[in-house]
């Protein structure tokens, strides 16, 4: 997953950084490996009322992440 990063950050011309600091603040947060890589898919839809307010919460604290993680 950081390696994919990386390489698409590079492809954009931005810092690869932020690539392994995200996974480790999301874990901070309370979210597993397997959630951070399932949410993380771009074709994930999430399946019932707890899995939509999960992926929510999600959503939220990654568009936070830039503050949290040097660029």
């Amino acid at each position: 997953m950081v390696k994919g990063c990386e390489q698409r950050a590079a492809q954009r011309g931005i810092s690869g950084r932020i690539c392994a600091c995200v996974p480790k603040k999301m874990n901070e947060a309370g979210f597993s490996d397997e959630e951070i890589l399932k949410y993380s898919k771009s074709g994930f839809k999430p399946k019932g009322i707890v899995e939509t307010d999960r992926y929510f919460d999600y959503s939220m604290k990654l568009r936070l992440m830039p503050g949290q993680c040097p660029v």
